[in-house]
C-alpha cells in the first residue's frame, strides 16, 4: 500500500476515535453546515477523531460493487480511518490509491475474522 501522505496524520495522537452511523437527514445537515454542500455524503471524517457514516448512502450504494451494506459501512469506517492516517483522495490518482488500500485492509480484515472465528468454533 504506497499512498502519498498529503496531511498530518492525526491517528496516532488520539485518545479516541468516534464512529457514527446517521441517517440520510442528518448526513444531509453535516455535510452543508461543516462542508457547505447540500445533500447526504457517503462518509465524513473530522481531524478530533469522528467518523460519521450515512447508513442509506451505504444502502443505495452497496448494490453498485455488488457487496452488502454492512461491507460498505466498513469501507467508509477504513476510509475514515485512512483520512486521519493522513491520506487525501482529492486528486483522481490518490482517490485511485485510496480505494485499493480500503479493499486492501477490508480483505485483511475479513481474512482475519473468518480464522478468528474458525479457531473459535473448533475450541
Amino acid at each position: 500500500m504506497a499512498l502519498a501522505k498529503k496531511n498530518k496524520a492525526v491517528l496516532g495522537s488520539l485518545t479516541a476515535i468516534e464512529i457514527s452511523i446517521l441517517g440520510e437527514r442528518a448526513m444531509a445537515k453535516v455535510h452543508r453546515n461543516f462542508l457547505n454542500i447540500p445533500g447526504a455524503t457517503d462518509v465524513i471524517t473530522f481531524s478530533y477523531g469522528e467518523i460519521l457514516v450515512c447508513a442509506p448512502v451505504a444502502a443505495a450504494r452497496a448494490s453498485d460493487f455488488s457487496h452488502g451494506t454492512t461491507e460498505e459501512i466498513a469501507i467508509y469506517i477504513i476510509h475514515g480511518l485512512l483520512h486521519l492516517s493522513g491520506f487525501d483522495d482529492i486528486a483522481k490518482s490518490d482517490a485511485k490509491k485510496m480505494a485499493t488500500a480500503q479493499q486492501e485492509i477490508l480483505q485483511i480484515s475479513l481474512l482475519e475474522t473468518l480464522k478468528s472465528r474458525s479457531l473459535s468454533s473448533t475450541s
